[in-house]
């Protein structure tokens, strides 16, 4: 229940939030980036970047992938792209949400392959714990998906924002 003692319902609000979460996203990587934090592993490629350590002896670290500007690529991307199809169909109060968190799962899944240090490591099956979560997430996603499909509408549980104003 509400301030207002009307029973509402989390999912149309956070199908209407979590929108914004990808380009802060985006934004905090880019902080990262610039605090050199959050980087990914030694690769072979010419944009390899070497980031401070905050050691006397050891200044810089090796060549590494800039996860961060990949983290916030992917968010930007996702912010950018996600919207415009989410808008293009009438979705069930809660779908978008499956649908930002699925896809955020997937990009995690994705970055975790760059990414060292941290939980980076090789957890269970060769995946690191990152990528253990993110295939745990992409199926509880679509495990809430399935049930909440075979489940009968009632009544419209959508915020407009003409009322809402």
């Amino acid at each position: 229940r509400d301030v207002t003692g009307v029973q509402t319902c989390a999912l149309p609000i956070s199908d209407c939030v979590l929108p914004a979460v990808f380009p802060m996203s985006a934004l905090g990587s880019i902080g990262c980036f610039l605090n050199g934090c959050c980087y990914g592993a030694p690769p072979q490629v010419p944009w390899a970047m070497t980031f401070p350590t905050g050691k006397l002896f050891q200044p810089l670290t090796p060549p590494s992938h800039p996860l961060q500007l990949y983290e916030a690529g992917a968010s930007a991307f996702i912010a950018l792209v996600l919207p415009k199809l989410v808008a293009k169909r009438r979705w069930l109060p809660g779908s978008e949400t499956l649908l930002y968190l699925a896809t955020y799962f997937v990009e995690r899944f994705i970055l975790e392959i760059f990414r060292l240090g941290g939980s980076a490591g090789a957890f269970v099956a060769g995946l690191s714990a990152g990528q253990a979560i993110s295939i745990l997430g992409v199926g509880a996603c679509a495990v809430i998906a399935i049930r909440a499909s075979r489940r009968p509408v009632i009544g419209d549980l959508g915020v407009s924002l003409d009322t809402v104003a």
